[in-house]
């Protein structure tokens, strides 16, 4: 497996590895959620048990949306009010529990090591449930410039640069790019996401993305409002096919501010 590291973190590599297991012998490595230890060249990130307490997003499940449903459908309740672009939405792990906290410390606290879980996750569910075949390009929904310059790196592409040396379908960069920072959509409605993203993406080179089909990649779906405005841009500018692919899926009701 491939993994990804930003530059500054990258050039640092041999010398992190040759101290870590210098370390490891007094520190040996534990489990990223309860703490248990494990052996000193084990390369896990979670324990067995924590690892198999990760909520999966297993069928049956809404193939517009990716929300779990009692039977397949193509369009579930939740999503059938929505205007959403893209042709589908997939989701692997339920945004619950310990992946939700994985999640949080991967973005907030810079714990990059958790990408070789999210990778194996996300790989996983595209091999079993997804149609893979046929996608031209892998694209990340971009980060805005102020929240990439306090974490220095994009979650998203991150997860896109690994499914990419995984799957082994290119990654589009540099084109989809993000014009506008708005308030963060984590406190907002559906309706008031949309007003919040709107016009918020844009192609550095359109005419790349005319006929081609696209697994767009993001960290979490809550209400689909970015997504959705990311394909928008790519399905105006020719893009074919375009399917949404999430490590996390929110299916809690959120906070009850603006409009439903």
């Amino acid at each position: 497996m491939v993994i990804y590291l930003p530059m500054k973190i990258s050039a640092a590599k041999n010398c992190s590895v040759v101290l870590n297991k210098i370390l490891g012998l007094v520190y040996p490595p534990r489990c990223h959620y309860c703490g248990s230890a494990f052996g000193l060249f084990d390369g896990r990130i979670l324990c067995p048990e924590c690892r198999n307490k990760i909520l999966l997003n297993n069928p049956p499940f809404c193939s517009k949306c990716g929300r779990p449903t009692d039977t397949s459908v193509a369009d579930c309740p939740h999503c059938r009010d929505h205007s959403y672009v893209f042709d589908g939405a997939y989701s692997c792990c339920i945004y619950e529990g310990i992946i939700k906290e994985c999640i949080h410390n991967f973005k907030y606290s810079s714990r990059l090591r958790l990408q070789e879980l999210f990778s194996e996750l996300m790989c996983e569910f595209a091999e079993k449930h997804m149609p893979i075949n046929g996608i031209d390009w892998i694209v990340a929904v971009p980060l805005n410039r102020s929240k990439f310059r306090e974490r220095t790196f994009n979650q998203s592409e991150i997860l896109g640069v690994n499914l990419s040396n995984i799957l082994g379908i290119p990654l589009m960069r540099n084109n989809l790019v993000r014009l506008k920072s708005g308030e963060p959509q984590i406190s907002l409605r559906y309706r008031e996401r949309q007003n919040n993203i709107r016009d918020s993406f844009g192609l550095l080179r359109p005419s790349d993305v005319k006929d081609k089909a696209f697994l767009l990649v993001d960290d979490v779906f809550t209400t689909g409002a970015t997504a959705n405005e990311c394909a928008k841009v790519l399905k105006k500018s020719g893009a074919g096919n375009i399917t949404v692919f999430t490590l996390a899926k929110s299916v809690s009701p959120l906070p009850l501010r603006g409009l439903l």
